[in-house]
């Protein structure tokens, strides 16, 4: 249980090779161990994989914690692990089985009044649609997300949810509401200290500077996502704005920049 519990700590800080480190002693002894804390460590190695994009390993990490809390009742749980395997299915581009992970997960959420669970799913919906072009779906998930949180003041979604929704209100070209609802997930970033939220806070305004033709500001901002990405060794958020700055350069017809800075996200 100290593993465990150390481990989930150490992941909260971004210190990931430690907490992977602390799951991995748990399952050394896991014929000693509950089915519980057998799922919740394979959960946590799984959530690990995830952020350093290693999602092949992710998702066999998550299927195995499903397969492990099926052994109990615990529902909670199990919605939980679905959601975040509909999560790796969104960001490995297989969207159609997102998008059914994610709606396994709903009813178990629904069932037990789990809000939290409820907030979280549809925020992972409107990244999925995001990633499909779908800026008009993407959109209403976020609201609804965001009207859970509300009701149930859950800070730390809700700024995660104001970034998503910020990236998404840029692609839908009204500039004034994303910029707006990117400052108040900044000012909620920086009271908990969220060095990876305030990455994407970088990389959102990065984009919007862009948008707006000030190519100085964008490459100043998605040169500090990147910098920050780099230190907290999050690939896909630096492989994100490294396309980002592609994009840019594109746009001021650098094509030698904008061919390197695609050959840098790819890499990533």
């Amino acid at each position: 249980n100290l593993l465990l519990q150390n481990g989930l700590t150490l992941f909260r800080l971004h210190n990931w090779h430690k907490s992977i480190k602390c799951f991995e002693e748990c399952l050394e002894n896991e014929s000693d161990i509950s089915f519980f804390n057998s799922a919740l460590a394979c959960y946590g190695i799984g959530s690990v994989h995830f952020q350093l994009g290693n999602y092949k390993l992710s998702r066999k990490y998550f299927e195995r914690a499903l397969d492990e809390i099926k052994r109990t009742e615990n529902q909670s749980f199990k919605a939980e692990i679905l959601n975040n395997l509909g999560a790796v299915e969104s960001v490995t581009g297989n969207s159609l089985k997102a998008v059914a992970r994610f709606s396994e997960s709903i009813p178990i959420y629904e069932s037990i009044s789990d809000d939290y669970g409820l907030a979280q799913v549809y925020n992972n919906l409107g990244l999925t649609y995001a990633d499909g072009k779908k800026w008009h779906d993407a959109n209403n998930c976020y609201s609804q997300s965001l009207t859970i949180c509300d009701r149930i003041e859950i800070i730390p979604l809700k700024s995660i949810v104001f970034l998503n929704r910020a990236y998404t209100l840029i692609q839908l070209d009204d500039l004034i509401t994303a910029e707006e609802y990117n400052n108040k997930a900044f000012r909620l970033m920086e009271r908990m200290n969220d060095q990876l939220g305030v990455a994407e806070y970088y990389k959102n305004l990065g984009v919007l500077k862009r948008k707006k033709s000030d190519w100085d500001g964008a490459k100043k901002n998605l040169d500090l996502a990147m910098k920050m990405y780099k230190s907290l060794d999050h690939k896909l958020g630096y492989a994100e704005s490294a396309y980002e700055l592609g994009i840019l350069a594109y746009d001021m017809n650098d094509h030698e920049k904008f061919e390197n800075w695609f050959d840098e996200a790819i890499e990533s």
